[in-house]
């Protein structure tokens, strides 16, 4: 699964050619975009036909719709090329039990711990995006632990009475 606002900056291209490398050892491969449908998304999908990768977008998801399409993915993708601040779909993932493969670049190593939770990832290393990917798919219990620590990370550390705990402690 491959979610949020697209744009060449989240890593599509280098998801695309490091789902390549894994569609060539699992045959039933297949990706799942939510976002907008635009012409960059248009782009990505012929991009993965051409390396014969099954995909489906489903463009925007209501706030409802979206634990129905996490519970139905196998991990979750976030291969940022870009600094993004924090990455919400970090969060989404891990609160449905998902292992998520995230980039190395700006706040998404706060939220998703390497080897527990999932994996940090250089999107531009493709072999290691792919082998990582590879990992996930094909061992399930390894996936099933990295989705259960990330959903117990998330209760633990990203809960509202949390957060606002914190927040009110700045100012006690």
């Amino acid at each position: 699964l491959f979610a949020g606002k697209l744009t060449k900056a989240k890593g599509g291209e280098e998801l695309i050619k490091a789902l390549s490398l894994v569609k060539s050892k699992l045959q039933n491969t297949a990706l799942v975009i939510v976002g907008q449908k635009d012409t960059y998304t248009e782009r990505l999908i012929k991009e993965a036909q051409n390396a014969r990768i099954k995909v489906v977008n489903t463009g925007w998801l209501s706030e409802k719709e979206l634990p129905t399409i996490y519970a139905a993915s196998d991990l979750v993708v976030f291969p940022s090329i870009c600094f993004d601040t924090f990455g919400m779909v970090n969060l989404e993932a891990m609160i449905s039990h998902k292992p998520v493969i995230a980039t190395c670049f700006g706040g998404a190593k706060e939220v998703v711990v390497d080897n527990k939770t999932g994996y940090i990832i250089n999107p531009f290393d493709i072999q290691t995006f792919a082998d990582k990917m590879f990992d996930l798919l094909s061992n399930r219990n390894l996936a099933r632990d990295f989705g259960d620590a990330g959903y117990e990370r998330v209760v633990e550390s990203f809960s509202i009475e949390k957060q606002v705990t914190e927040y009110l402690n700045l100012y006690i």
